[in-house]
């Protein structure tokens, strides 16, 4: 096969989609509406960039995560779901309000959005 410039935006586009890398989350150590939530926003987000993955990887993956961290941890079916000792990795109540309050002045919560997660995360104190 001849390359020719024609060719160049074609291997161009396909190198680097190979580049983008999706963020890996394990939604299952999350509360479940809250990380259908979180899905849902990435999916919205990734359907604006669909067909550019270096620009989708630089908006949608710290979106994601942000969401994901603002979000409370499942409730543990064995013990205490009150239990701290989570390995020190869970985020305080201050981050995940900072992390929330991102996401809100960012656009990718509605108002209701965040009164309604500000008001779980405070019932969590």
């Amino acid at each position: 096969m001849r390359w020719e410039i024609s060719n160049l935006p074609v291997l161009a586009i396909l190198f680097l989609s190979s580049c983008a890398v999706r963020p890996s989350i394990d939604y299952s150590k999350i509360e479940q509406e809250c990380g259908m939530q979180c899905q849902m926003n990435d999916q919205a987000c990734s359907s604006r960039y669909a067909g550019f993955p270096l620009i989708l990887q630089a908006n949608c993956n710290p979106e994601v995560e942000a969401c994901v961290r603002a979000c409370p941890p499942r409730a543990s079916s064995k013990g205490n779901s009150n239990s701290t000792s989570t390995s020190g990795s869970k985020p305080s109540v201050t981050d995940r309000l900072n992390e929330l309050d991102a996401l809100h002045k960012n656009g990718v919560i509605t108002d209701s959005e965040y009164s309604t997660k500000k008001q779980e995360i405070l019932k969590s104190l």
